[in-house]
């Protein structure tokens, strides 16, 4: 499936939700999430394997972070207005504007251990193509500064972004990306491909084909090394194809395990985003409501902020999760 144009690109911007380390003490907040809405009904609890959606990731939970350490999460709006979410109090609160000068706006986010936020835009539509396609920007105060990232490198354009750690007991972290071939005036592919951006000098490395016949990943990351995504098959999340949630293997890009989101994730013409916090995932969607993947219990979907929870009023378009994030529910 080719991307929209750019007219329609705007008005179907997908989400993206990013997850960092920021000030917990400013507590002025853009609007209450209010109560929880209905749920759906689970996936049910996932077998006995010892690795990907099979049993249970291995590895994950294993930590619980501090909820007070400032470890929220996060979205960007296709302006470029920034929101964090409280998954504990389900508050957002607005943080700023990031003027970086987007020829598209932003598509992508992921977010350091150190806080900072990298942000990249999809440049397929531009004529022609940027210097760059990535950020950095400041949590504090949305400050906006362009990195060495050359666009197009080995052909690739990028869906997704996310840091993971680098072990369950490392704080180093890697920064990757979900990629598609797109040489600028020959087509884009459907995002195929893993691949790692080095850092600080902004190399990007492949690192295998995504399988199953999944494609353009929204990626999240965790503390505990993990990847996961979420996609569309074969290119598509419209015309009845649901998009599919699954982890995904950092040293292959392997996707052996993938379960069907059920209908509370609205669909759209892109893989909606998610997040990872207090082991649960986060859906974000472009209604205003925030649905909860109770992973680390019930395996049940919760719609927790009913629609129009989300203050901001703006198209969500880009995602990513902080490796402080806490691994476990708070107790």
């Amino acid at each position: 499936m080719s991307f929209p144009d750019n007219a329609t690109k705007v008005l179907m911007g997908c989400a993206l939700l990013l997850a960092a380390c920021s000030d917990a003490n400013d507590t002025s907040v853009v609007g209450s999430a209010g109560a929880g809405a209905q749920g759906t009904g689970g996936l049910g609890a996932m077998g006995g394997g010892a690795s990907g959606l099979g049993g249970g990731f291995a590895g994950l939970g294993g930590g619980t972070g501090d909820p007070g350490d400032g470890c929220l999460i996060y979205i960007i709006d296709h302006g470029g207005r920034i929101w964090s979410f409280d998954p504990l109090t389900l508050q957002f609160k607005e943080l700023g504007t990031a003027s970086c000068g987007f020829d598209v706006g932003p598509m992508n986010l992921a977010i350091a251990r150190d806080g900072t936020a990298y942000v990249s835009e999809d440049y397929s539509l531009a004529d022609p193509p940027p210097n760059t396609t990535m950020w950095t920007i400041s949590l504090k105060d949305a400050a906006c500064t362009p990195t060495s990232y050359v666009t197009g490198q080995l052909n690739q354009r990028i869906f997704g972004l996310a840091f993971v750690s680098d072990g369950p007991d490392a704080t180093t972290e890697t920064l990757y990306a979900s990629a598609g071939t797109c040489a600028y005036g020959m087509g884009c592919s459907n995002g195929t491909n893993l691949a790692k951006v080095a850092l600080p000098s902004f190399q990007l490395s492949l690192v295998g084909d995504l399988t199953s016949g999944l494609t353009r990943a929204i990626l999240t990351g965790t503390g505990a090394g993990h990847l996961f995504g979420v996609f569309c098959q074969n290119g598509s999340c419209i015309n009845g194809q649901s998009a599919l949630f699954a982890e995904i293997d950092k040293e292959t890009a392997g996707t052996p395990s993938s379960i069907a989101l059920p209908d509370v994730i609205h669909q759209g013409n892109m893989a909606p985003p998610t997040a990872f916090w207090g082991g649960d995932f986060w859906f974000f969607q472009q209604d205003g409501s925030v649905v909860r993947y109770k992973y680390a219990t019930d395996k049940t979907f919760e719609t927790v902020v009913p629609a129009n929870g989300w203050m901001g009023g703006g198209l969500l378009m880009a995602a990513g999760v902080s490796t402080c994030a806490p691994l476990e529910p708070p107790r």
